[in-house]
């Protein structure tokens, strides 16, 4: 990361995994099944790297790793909508590998072994709440579903507060209707799991 080097973006986001309803990893806690699969997509409202727009610019990053993220270990994927120049793209790798330093991503990127070569692809995006889906080409889809009350099968409302979250600080916790990513070495479904949506704020 170079001193001048800047970045910010305001984005709505959907993140879906493999874990239960709320993600224990959230709180610290071990990932339900004992390892994790999972990722976000974020649809850039506004936001800059230097003096490159970011405005309008979708992309995702799913990943796998062995045990809980923070021991590393991890094989990650990048997909950036088709639409973006040359400039945002490589902004945006930039960005999400660490090199341009700043958070969420100086602290995800320090937990992957191998990045996957990032791919442009046509990016589909809906933002509605626990409603909400999104299509990375034909790699990545997730559709969000209400959380339902198991006994009376009512939809039911939770959301999650983490005011020392990296990622995100307010959230809504939903369903995964349908879930996949199934791309060169990652390669998962996870329908009936763990989704949230929020608005982040992230920059170095």
């Amino acid at each position: 990361m170079s001193k001048s080097e800047k970045w910010q973006y305001t984005g709505e986001y959907l993140q879906a995994c493999n874990c239960d309803w709320g993600c224990p990893c959230n709180v610290g806690a071990r990932p339900t099944m004992g390892f994790c699969e999972g990722g976000f997509a974020v649809n850039v409202t506004s936001g800059k790297h230097d003096s490159t727009k970011l405005d309008g610019v979708r992309f995702a990053i799913f990943a796998k790793w062995p045990g809980q993220i923070h021991e590393g270990g991890g094989t990650a994927g990048i997909w950036i909508d088709e639409k973006a120049t040359k400039g945002q793209k490589d902004a945006l790798v930039r960005i999400i590998t660490g090199k341009a330093g700043g958070l969420p991503y100086s602290i995800i990127a320090a937990t992957v072994e191998r990045w996957l070569e990032p791919r442009l692809v046509p990016f589909q995006w809906k933002f509605d709440g626990v409603h909400s889906s999104f299509k990375a080409g034909q790699a990545v889809h997730a559709t969000l579903e209400p959380i339902r009350n198991p006994v009376s099968g009512e939809e039911s409302r939770a959301s999650i507060s983490l005011p020392d979250g990296f990622i995100f600080k307010e959230g809504e916790i939903a369903s995964l209707r349908a879930f996949a990513v199934f791309d060169e070495g990652i390669k998962y479904a996870y329908p009936g799991k763990n989704a949230h949506v929020a608005i982040v704020n992230h920059s170095s």
